[in-house]
C-alpha cells in the first residue's frame, strides 16, 4: 500500500496528455468547418470545454493519497474500519457467551452515529 501511495504518475505522461488534447482541439475546427459551417463553433466549444475539463479532472485525481485537502482520508477510513471490526469481534465474543443466533450479531452492527471523527451515517461515503 505504501508503494502505491508514494508512486506518482510521471510528469511526461501529464505533458503528453495535455499536448495531445491541445493538438486535437486545434485540428478539430479544420475537420468540421467544411461539413458544419458556422454551427461548428458551438460544437467545438462544447468539445473543447469537455476535453479540457476531463484533462483537468485527471490531473487533480492522479494522486489521491496524501494529506492535501482533496485527497482520500485513508487514515479515517482505516480507523472507522478498525472500530467496526472491534465491534464485530466484541459482538461475536458476547454471542459465544450467550449462544444467541448470528443473525442477531449482524442485525446489531451500527448503521451510523457518533464516532472518532464526528458523525458517521454508516453509508461508507465519509
Amino acid at each position: 500500500m505504501e508503494r502505491i501511495a508514494n508512486t506518482r504518475i510521471p510528469v511526461s505522461y501529464s505533458v503528453h496528455l495535455k499536448q495531445c488534447v491541445t493538438l486535437y482541439l486545434f485540428a478539430l475546427p479544420f475537420t468540421l468547418v467544411s461539413d458544419l459551417g458556422w454551427t461548428a463553433v458551438p460544437i467545438i466549444t462544447v468539445v473543447a470545454f469537455t476535453f479540457m475539463g476531463i484533462e483537468g479532472i485527471a490531473e487533480e485525481i492522479e494522486m489521491p493519497f496524501g494529506n492535501d485537502e482533496r485527497d482520500l482520508p485513508l487514515d479515517r477510513y482505516c480507523q472507522d474500519l478498525k472500530e467496526e471490526i472491534e465491534y464485530v469481534e466484541t459482538s461475536y465474543y458476547l454471542h459465544s457467551l450467550t449462544q444467541q443466533t448470528t443473525s442477531y450479531i449482524i442485525g446489531r452492527i451500527p448503521e451510523g452515529g457518533e464516532g472518532l471523527h464526528g458523525y458517521d451515517d454508516g453509508e461508507g461515503d465519509d
